[in-house]
């Protein structure tokens, strides 16, 4: 796990040196090759901590959040730590807890806070055997195992479906304030459950239902209808909810670079790669597209802007001609006829890049202009079984 003292202090300094920026995400034991990677599952698990209930734990989140972008800039850009950005207050976290119904919150928060994750578990599942009446602490333990799941911990499904029994029955019970933090936190575990347990479909009648209930569908839970029409085929709708989930999220800066890292990996995933290889016009105008909205949910987040730049790269180079005939004919057939064949024979014999490396190493010598480019290389390597030429790939055409 590595050093974990700066999640107990109370206050967390923004580190100043490239290797405390590098222990803060979890490097080492992970190597730069898992920079990214990190990045993104400790912005992941403190922007769940982010929806919490009680206000000390938000903006607690809210700081951790803002030091998540600083730090990753300043790895990949080298831009300097914003000195406005001071820390993150953590409030300690005593051996013996004495856990009400009322500061139940609270606590959980506090424990999530200082990563103490089975211990915060705990609390949530001895607060149901307390008070098995009460709506809170069955939202409480929803929104505990949907952070879990955000944070990347070892998680069973029956988990999973109990985190989302708890948090429906919760939800089924009048809460003090519906609309305040502990609703929004429920209706957050709701949505968030039903799509790790993949059922895109009652997403979108939960998003409906929670709308509703809040009176507008807060960024983060836009966010969760997007994936869920996404994994349904429904691109076209999922790429405009991911861009209306950027939009509302404006204002907040850390709350806005979190959704942006995750509409754009989203994207990346259910999107740009499942049109690659692209084998037709139609294709690539599709391809291109999505690629233009992953780059402008990327916009100003380091790590998101990586992901996407291989992609940006292959779009903007995949309609443009290269040829793919026989270098010697075009040198005897130019010098023939004094060049003037020259022209013909290269638009005769040109195909798109995205032809070419489709087609694969048997097209000609101008295969080596794209096949072996290294950003092209990138964009592929998670579809590479279905290239008809990739060895064991069964391709698709």
């Amino acid at each position: 796990m590595g050093d974990t003292a700066w999640l107990t202090r109370s206050e967390i300094t923004p580190p100043r040196t490239e290797a405390k920026i590098l222990e803060f995400f979890g490097i080492p034991p992970g190597t730069l090759h898992d920079l990214d990677e990190h990045i993104d599952r400790k912005r992941r698990s403190w922007h769940a901590k982010r929806n919490g209930v009680s206000r000390g734990g938000r903006e607690r989140a809210r700081a951790v959040l803002e030091l998540i972008d600083q730090m990753s800039k300043n790895l990949k850009r080298g831009i300097p730590v914003d000195d406005e950005v001071a820390g993150a207050a953590h409030a300690a976290v005593a051996d013996e807890l004495a856990v009400t119904l009322e500061n139940l919150w609270s606590v959980i928060d506090d424990l999530l806070a200082n990563d103490d994750y089975d211990r915060a578990l705990q609390v949530a599942m001895e607060a149901r055997r307390r008070w098995p009446d009460s709506p809170r602490p069955s939202a409480a333990y929803a929104w505990v195992v949907w952070v879990g799941w955000q944070a990347d911990y070892y998680l069973r499904q029956s988990a999973l479906e109990e985190g989302l029994r708890q948090a429906e029955q919760a939800l089924r019970q009048p809460m003090t304030d519906p609309r305040g933090p502990e609703g929004t936190a429920t209706w957050e575990s709701r949505l968030g459950l039903l799509l790790a347990l993949e059922r895109p479909q009652e997403v979108l009648r939960a998003a409906e239902e929670a709308e509703t209930a809040l009176g507008s569908l807060p960024a983060h839970m836009r966010a969760h209808r997007a994936e869920s029409l996404l994994m349904l085929g429904r691109a076209e709708d999922g790429m405009v909810e991911a861009v209306r989930a950027v939009i509302a999220a404006r204002g907040e800066r850390a709350l806005l670079a979190a959704l942006r890292a995750r509409c754009a990996a989203m994207l990346v995933r259910r999107v740009v790669q499942e049109l690659l290889p692209i084998t037709s016009p139609e294709g690539l105008a599709r391809y291109v597209e999505a690629v233009s909205v992953a780059a402008w949910c990327a916009r100003g987040v380091p790590d998101a802007e990586d992901l996407v730049r291989v992609h940006r790269l292959w779009a903007a180079q995949a309609n443009q001609r290269v040829f793919a005939g026989s270098w010697e004919l075009r040198s005897f057939f130019a010098i023939c006829t004094a060049f003037i064949s020259l022209l013909l024979h290269n638009r005769a014999r040109s195909r798109p890049a995205w032809h070419v490396y489709v087609q694969g190493p048997d097209v000609g010598q101008g295969w080596e202009l794209v096949g072996r480019t290294s950003f092209v290389r990138a964009a592929h390597r998670a579809v590479e079984n279905r290239l008809q030429w990739s060895g064991d790939g069964q391709g698709r055409r």
